[in-house]
């Protein structure tokens, strides 16, 4: 047998981690379309699978842990480099405290510019543009607990079967699973909402720190960022 992969079951997909199962969460709770690993790069570090593609908001989304590894940064700026896309993490531990979703990051790095944006002051845009529903639903399933509050029969299962497997077995299995769920998702996907909109808008700016800045407030000129006015 080979190492136990623990396998995190969300909406049928097998997902890695209980983080990306979190992000997963939070992403459907925000109305945005989301793919799960639906292709793969080479790298100057080897393949590179990244994790999200948002395909209204036209960005990646990599989950990682307390911190992005200068190795897992060079295999995003080659992803954009190759494909044209920003890849943005999601990183370090949203826990609620205070009515708010603190500790957790999104970021974005290039060769010359780093931006940074708490997972709370996103909770604060949310709650200010759109609807106290939507924000509480962001919380609930963004939180951070210390282990899942359950982890199902499905996912035993799967975890058990996947150490039966070799890496390439196993990577081959999960493209096999995820393919026919993402080309469902793609084929019902709906009209870019607000908050997609707001994310491509801001992620077509990224060379420009400044209004980056301005968007990371909430506001661009009279333009709110999520309602579209």
């Amino acid at each position: 047998m080979n190492e136990w992969r623990t396998v995190f079951h969300h909406n049928n997909y097998h997902m890695r981690s209980y983080s990306e199962t979190r992000w997963a969460a939070m992403l459907d709770a925000l109305g945005i379309a989301w793919l799960y690993e639906p292709e793969q790069v080479l790298t100057r570090h080897g393949i590179y699978k990244p994790d999200f593609y948002l395909p209204n908001a036209h960005l990646y989304l990599e989950v990682k842990g307390p911190h992005p590894t200068s190795i897992e940064i060079e295999k995003a700026q080659d992803l954009q480099e190759t494909t044209g896309v920003p890849v943005f993490f999601s990183h370090g531990r949203p826990t609620f405290f205070d009515g708010e979703l603190r500790g957790g990051m999104i970021s974005y790095f290039s060769s010359n510019l780093a931006v940074r944006f708490t997972t709370a002051r996103l909770g604060q845009l949310i709650k200010s543009h759109l609807d106290d529903k939507i924000y509480w639903s962001y919380i609930y399933n963004g939180r951070h607990t210390a282990s899942p509050p359950y982890i199902n029969v499905g996912s035993v299962a799967t975890s058990y079967l996947s150490s039966l497997l070799s890496r390439a077995q196993l990577e081959q299995y999960l493209e096999n699973q995820h393919k026919p769920l993402n080309a469902i998702k793609a084929i019902n996907q709906n009209p870019a909402g607000n908050i997609e909109k707001a994310l491509q808008y801001a992620s077509s700016k990224l060379k420009n720190e400044q209004l980056i800045k301005l968007l990371c407030s909430g506001r661009f000129g009279s333009r709110s960022l999520f309602s579209g006015e």
